[in-house]
């Protein structure tokens, strides 16, 4: 296994704890990976926290669409940070595969939203059914945080809750009723859109809907938005 993969699935917590193990015995060998794994996890972090503070003030305002479209103008870190993270995240075990499976295609671009709206603090007591919904989203208790999201998106009016629902539920493998809700999001123009428009594409792959995928993934890059750059190679692969 490459250095490379090696280092992505050590970050991504993919290893068993004998590759983990091994791993950790190179980093203390050799200290040129373990610097590059430390660069990795705050590259990651950077980027986690200039999209938190983005997102932050994209939703700053109401949601409630105006009677016209909303045209996201992205700045260019954010171009950036898509380059950066395809290569944090490389795909590497594609390049002697010209024609993917789709559940394998699904396993490899498919990673739950990072929680960007509502950061968690781990001391901080649960205040409210948002903060308890995503605590249980990030904890990866999806069931719990499907009811939560569930109860939240029927008694309030933020449509942001519409895309987390919608991840919870492709957690759950309910992708056809993920599907209901990206879209019911996209057509109120969310400021998350591109976003929803990602995992909707990812939603019809995985319900074996190719030309909706292709056509979303197409839709998503010619928005120039969230993830255009996973968009164009994921589309390669499915061409």
């Amino acid at each position: 296994m490459i250095k490379e993969e090696l280092i992505d699935r050590y970050l991504a917590g993919e290893l068993n704890k004998e590759e983990e193990s091994d791993f950790e015995k190179m980093m203390d060998d050799d200290p040129s990976i373990a610097k590059e794994v430390e660069f990795r996890k705050e590259l990651k972090l950077a980027l986690k926290k200039s999209e938190r503070i983005q997102i932050k003030e994209m939703l700053s305002d109401s949601e409630k669409p105006e009677g016209k479209s909303i045209n996201v103008n992205w700045p260019m870190y954010l171009a950036a940070a898509s380059v950066a993270f395809i290569f944090i995240t490389g795909l590497w075990f594609f390049v002697l595969n010209d024609k993917p499976d789709p559940d394998e295609l699904y396993t490899a671009y498919y990673a739950p939203y990072e929680n960007v709206v509502q950061p968690i603090e781990r001391s901080e007591s649960i205040k409210n059914l948002e903060t308890e919904a995503f605590l249980a989203y990030e904890e990866g208790d999806y069931n719990r945080a499907r009811a939560l999201f569930t109860t939240l998106e029927k008694e309030r009016n933020e449509p942001y809750l519409q895309l987390y629902l919608g991840v919870t539920l492709m957690s759950t493998d309910d992708h056809p009723l993920a599907i209901d809700y990206f879209i019911k999001y996209i057509q109120s123009d969310g400021k998350l859109k591109d976003r929803a428009m990602w995992y909707l594409s990812l939603a019809y792959l995985k319900t074996g809907e190719t030309e909706k995928t292709v056509r979303t993934l197409e839709d998503l890059i010619e928005l120039d938005g969230y993830n255009r750059y996973k968009a164009e190679e994921l589309l390669s692969k499915i061409d």
